[in-house]
């Protein structure tokens, strides 16, 4: 199965309904969803808290969350580095990430929310794709595309080293 990370602090930014939205819709047998981190439910939006509440009523099998602070950062890394993608498809997101680094040091692609300063990075370095952050047939879609990306190795590596040469 193909594994998708979602992980840091998890609040309003982090499209939590569209996430659980995409894990619906999915197969099972083919993806498997993490979310790390703890889920600030102050910040979340209405559709957000339905979301999450209605996954965490009715957990799918192929969904794994880590509702608490990791111990450390290694165990983050190692979730990202058992990991295929990385979700970055935040909602009304106007900054960059260090999920970016993250993506670029474990190779991992990202898939992000379109017209974005994420978008624009990942676009320019081509280590992910954009999609619409409230579409999740969009996302559907640019899950798909990833797995057609031609080798990208020396993206991430032209990343690390113009963006972020020391930092995990």
């Amino acid at each position: 199965r193909k594994i998708a990370f979602l992980g840091g602090a998890i609040g309003g930014t982090k499209n939590i309904a569209a996430w659980c939205a995409v894990i619906r819709l999915l197969d099972p047998k083919q993806w498997f969803f993490i979310q790390a981190g703890v889920v600030d439910r102050t910040t979340l939006s209405k559709n957000d808290l339905f979301a999450l509440q209605d996954i965490e009523s009715d957990p799918p099998e192929n969904l794994l969350i880590f509702d608490h602070y990791l111990k450390n950062d290694s165990e983050f890394n190692e979730l990202i580095s058992i990991s295929d993608l990385i979700w970055g498809i935040y909602r009304d997101f106007d900054r960059s990430s260090n999920m970016l680094s993250k993506a670029a040091y474990f190779e991992k692609t990202i898939l992000v929310t379109e017209d974005t300063l994420m978008a624009t990075r990942v676009q320019q370095y081509g280590i992910g794709l954009a999609v619409k952050q409230d579409d999740p047939h969009s996302m559907l879609a640019g899950l798909e595309a990833l797995e057609h990306l031609p080798a990208l190795a020396n993206k991430f590596e032209a990343y690390r080293q113009e963006v972020s040469p020391s930092v995990v």
